[in-house]
């Protein structure tokens, strides 16, 4: 069951633009499994998830939160348009913005 999870967690930020290149990549995938685990994580993400990462990555908070930024800024242009527009519909302001680390 963990390995699916983490193949369809790969896969849709892959869809969502973002590069396994990158550290933010993997800073994603890792919030994202922290949500699945604790729902409540998404509303302390600066609080609870960056510092879970950096922990976890030997980094600091703000390393995570720039990568994170970096990452999603940059595959943004190369995102699925459909699965964006039904995951972040109302979320953004019109199609060219970029979401914020914590809607993304």
């Amino acid at each position: 069951m963990k390995d699916i999870r983490e193949k369809i967690i790969t896969k849709l930020v892959m869809r969502l633009g973002a590069s396994p290149s990158t550290k933010g990549f993997t800073y994603i995938k890792a919030g994202i499994r922290a949500c699945l685990e604790d729902p409540k994580a998404i509303t302390a993400i600066t609080k609870v998830i960056y510092p879970e990462i950096a922990k976890v990555y030997d980094t600091t908070p703000a390393a995570v939160e720039h990568a994170i930024r970096h990452a999603i800024a940059q595959g943004w242009a190369k995102r699925d348009l459909e699965l964006s527009d039904d995951i972040f519909a109302g979320q953004l302001q019109s199609k060219k913005d970029i979401p914020t680390n914590s809607v993304f």
